[in-house]
């Protein structure tokens, strides 16, 4: 009796012994997958202000303060041009005897297909969105004014059926000022984002140079500067690979921000370049066409109902889409373009970008001049003068953006390495030369 009891009281104790032993041993493991799996908080989860909104409210404020915007009704196939197809012959020749090789320009039939792979296909679904290996959250894109930034980043939101927010200096100059004014939008921005019922969600950020300007004195404390280190932030810590969130930034002077700044934030740079003669043959056939086609709907739409016709001799409505009418427009459209010379408009616009021949094209063919086309048909002469109007600075710009390719590519710098082997200065070279240059002082 005394041995079993003795039994009964062993068993008790050492079970009791090794649960606290292993309970001790459970907890600091739980502790430290804890601190593991723990996310260091946002900051603008510490604003009391933000802390009682959800993403709808942030919606509606956002909506008031204009940063959310509706796209136009543009496809990325809306993008007009051709491919280079020289270019890519000079960029696989072996051209030795050419001195520098220089990288050529993307052609827009390039230009395209990238922003459809980076931009428009990943964030198409969540699953195919989780699946990519390579995620891009941004993408910046730079060139001259009136090359079509602005309609390649509508033209992904419309492609996506994105929700669209424009961050621009203008918008934000008076807005969200204070020391957790910055702070506050973008956690806005991003916590709109990052909801499932938001998404896809484009944020467009125009002007971006602006955004990142560095470590340069004598910057605007209200400037879109102010704004760079939330950014660069949130990029990083608040948007996930299941998040369906898009960022791109436009530019026209990207020279004017800080390479450093931008490699950082953005994960892929575009060039949009200045159109060649292929690309501006179908630019000029594109405008014609749509102006012309436009042009005659709005003229005959508020000139009565049925009429003849002043092309085909048929008795058409205009209010009423039918065979007749669009017969009309595509001889209207026939007739004008076979008295133009579009190869020598293409040539005379050489270093004018894509806006500049749009609004040439909208200032002369307007619906009047349209009425009129049968007896006053257009010629080259009635674009040459409104041409000439437009802004060009093709040399110096182009000059510009290919130094700054250069440098964000990092081309510059191996350039540099290369002829620092050849002619046999190395860096340590250099330090060695330091020291002794020291100890002679010394």
């Amino acid at each position: 009796m005394l041995v079993m009891n003795l039994k009964k009281i062993k068993m008790q104790i050492a079970p009791g012994g090794k649960g606290k032993k292993g309970k001790g041993k459970k907890k600091k493991g739980k502790g430290k997958k804890g601190k593991a799996k723990k996310k260091k908080p946002l900051p603008g989860e510490k604003i009391a202000e933000l802390k009682g909104l959800d993403a709808d409210h942030m919606l509606s404020v956002l909506i008031e303060n204009h940063i959310v915007v509706r796209c136009r009704d543009r496809t990325i196939n809306s993008l007009v041009g051709d491919f280079n197809y020289l270019g890519s012959v000079h960029h696989n020749a072996d051209r030795k005897d050419e001195g520098k090789w220089e990288p050529q320009d993307p052609s827009v039939s390039q230009l395209r297909q990238s922003i459809t792979e980076y931009c428009i296909l990943p964030n198409g679904s969540a699953e195919i969105r989780e699946a990519v290996t390579q995620q891009i959250k941004t993408v910046m894109l730079y060139g001259p004014a009136g090359a079509g930034k602005t309609h390649a980043v509508e033209a992904v939101a419309n492609e996506l059926g994105a929700l669209l927010l424009h961050l621009t200096p203008a918008k934000l100059k008076g807005l969200f000022g204070g020391k957790s004014g910055p702070t506050k939008l973008v956690h806005m921005v991003m916590t709109v984002a990052r909801d499932p019922a938001m998404q896809p969600v484009v944020i467009y950020i125009d002007e971006c140079e602006q955004f990142f300007t560095g470590g340069k004195k004598n910057k605007d404390k209200d400037g879109p500067s102010r704004f760079k280190k939330d950014l660069l932030l949130y990029k990083n810590q608040a948007l996930s690979p299941e998040h369906r969130v898009i960022i791109i930034g436009t530019t026209k002077l990207p020279e004017n921000g800080d390479v450093k700044d931008m490699k950082a934030f953005f994960d892929k740079f575009l060039y949009f370049p200045f159109p060649d003669y292929s690309s501006r043959v179908l630019l000029w056939k594109h405008f014609l066409t749509q102006q012309i086609r436009e042009g005659l709907r709005h003229y005959e739409a508020g000139h009565g109902t049925t009429r003849t016709s002043m092309v085909s001799g048929l008795t058409v409505n205009p209010a009423i889409p039918n065979a007749a009418f669009e017969e009309e427009i595509a001889q209207t459209i026939r007739f004008a373009l076979e008295r133009l010379s579009i190869s020598s408009l293409a040539h005379i616009s050489e270093g004018y970008s894509a806006g500049a021949i749009a609004r040439t094209v909208r200032i002369i063919v307007t619906p009047r001049r349209v009425a009129m086309i049968r007896l006053r048909p257009l010629s080259n002469h009635d674009f040459i003068d409104n041409l000439a109007q437009q802004s060009i600075n093709y040399q110096d710009d182009k000059a510009l953006y290919m130094d700054f390719t250069r440098v964000i590519t990092g081309l510059t710098d191996r350039r540099k390495k290369v002829e620092a082997i050849v002619s046999g200065d190395t860096g340590a070279d250099k330090k060695g030369d330091k020291k002794a240059a020291a100890k002679k002082k010394k």
